[in-house]
């Protein structure tokens, strides 16, 4: 068997990875190392065939939904200048219409504008008022679009959509099925911006770390064909500030633990990470615990990066305890 060692792509600094096995090896990609690749076959040619795809799948895709780059397929989308979208756009977006409603607005696609106010009010030396943060939480409490049975549509101004939360996972998510599905692989192990997926043989361990050390043994998860987000507070994570608000009350938040989640895909493990971080630990723990238990709300997707029912595992560590752990 022949492991490949080495894939990157000019997109975004890898942080917060896990260790990934010695065989694969990290190389800069101008901006910074975007991901790393370790994938097992019994030929090289496979192996790195693999590698190839997935490096051309994240820049694709990474391409569709770059908010910096007023002619990416997102930016003309929310400008009204594109008339089709595809079937991974609608995907994407449909999957973060469901996570707001199924987590009655804790993940929430509008953080953006929330973000907007709270930056305006830094520079004034003040804080929001109690009205407007009300205001603006009654605001963004409904997305800015829908889908009208397979048309996807905007029902106001989409300038403040912000896709951040899920889209590195889903984007993870579906270069590694591209090149799983395409080559003759024994597995296939992809880390980006936190987030680890495994397909294929064999088991593969993670350190459940937090922003301090663990007294005792560090907490373990072990993946197989599944996939691991790992959230953190502001400073830690390099994530945008944005995801350091609770968007139903537009109050900012104060989150001192981390959050580390193991699904059956990147996008579920990244969403659900994002809204345990919003919540307090009893209450991101009897989330996970719900989303466990089979419901007639919360239906697994037709496509394999949706909502998932069942085998979530959650860990939250602070620094003042050890990590608390829920699962199936």
């Amino acid at each position: 068997m022949i492991r490949s060692k080495h894939a990157h792509a000019r997109i975004a600094d890898l942080h917060d990875r896990a260790d990934l096995p010695t065989s694969a090896v990290e190389q800069p990609g101008g901006d910074g190392v975007a991901f790393r690749v370790d994938a097992a076959a019994d030929n090289l040619a496979d192996a790195r065939r693999a590698e190839t795809i997935v490096n051309d799948e994240v820049v694709r895709l990474g391409a569709i939904f770059d908010r910096e780059n007023e002619t990416s397929l997102l930016n003309r989308w929310i400008a009204g200048d594109a008339a089709t979208t595809t079937g991974e756009f609608d995907e994407l977006l449909w999957t973060a219409l469901e996570w707001q409603r199924c987590s009655h607005g804790v993940f929430n696609v509008s953080m953006r504008r929330l973000q907007r106010l709270w930056h305006r009010a830094a520079l004034d030396g003040c804080q929001p008022s109690l009205g407007e943060l009300h205001d603006i939480a009654n605001d963004i409490a409904a997305a800015p679009y829908r889908f009208d049975g397979h048309l996807l549509r905007q029902t106001e101004s989409c300038h403040d959509l912000d896709l951040a939360a899920i889209v590195d996972g889903f984007i993870v998510d579906l270069a590694t099925e591209t090149a799983w599905r395409t080559c003759d692989l024994r597995s296939l192990i992809v880390s980006a911006r936190g987030k680890v997926v495994h397909r294929g043989d064999g088991d593969f361990d993670v350190a459940i770390d937090g922003p301090y050390d663990l007294a005792g043994t560090t907490p373990v998860a072990t993946l197989r064909n599944t996939a691991l987000a790992t959230w953190r507070p502001d400073g830690q994570n390099r994530r945008p500030i944005g995801h350091s608000f609770d968007p139903r009350t537009g109050q900012r938040l104060d989150t001192r633990f981390s959050v580390t989640v193991v699904a059956p895909n990147a996008t579920t493990a990244d969403a659900v990470a994002t809204i345990v971080s919003v919540m307090t630990p009893d209450q991101g723990l009897a989330f996970v615990q719900a989303l466990n238990t089979p419901s007639p709300v919360l239906h697994p997707a037709e496509s394999f990066t949706g909502i998932v029912n069942g085998s979530i595992e959650c860990w939250i560590a602070d620094s003042v305890s050890e990590a608390r752990h829920t699962g199936p």
